[in-house]
């Protein structure tokens, strides 16, 4: 484990970042657990941290065949009603500039 930083020292860009692991790996540590493994014995067995461990036993069920979910990203700030309606809008309006438009839809989508 790095040394932790002083107070006011700057930060080390090269920090070690642990890397995603496969579904192979993570099955590994479910069989193991299904075993009668407890999560420490299970991660000192994998070279794994508890934590990590603990983390792939809660996620288990949700996954399919050890796959990583998608992340779900920002919400829309946006619907479909409003997609159709800004294709509507342009389409009735070919010579719109991008501000009227805005001030025709009342919509705030960006600047």
């Amino acid at each position: 484990m790095p040394p932790r930083r002083g107070p006011l020292a700057p930060i080390h860009s090269n920090r070690v970042q642990k890397k995603e692991l496969t579904p192979f790996k993570r099955h590994k540590v479910v069989g193991a657990s299904k075993l009668g493994g407890l999560v420490a014995e299970v991660a000192i067995a994998l070279h794994e941290d508890k934590s990590t461990v603990d983390t792939i036993l809660r996620r288990a069920p949700i996954r399919t065949n050890g796959e990583s979910l998608p992340c779900p990203g920002w919400p829309s700030i946006y619907n479909t009603q409003d997609i159709r309606r800004l294709v509507q809008c342009v389409q009735n309006h070919p010579k719109y500039t991008y501000t009227q438009v805005r001030n025709d839809l009342l919509l705030n989508w960006s600047n």
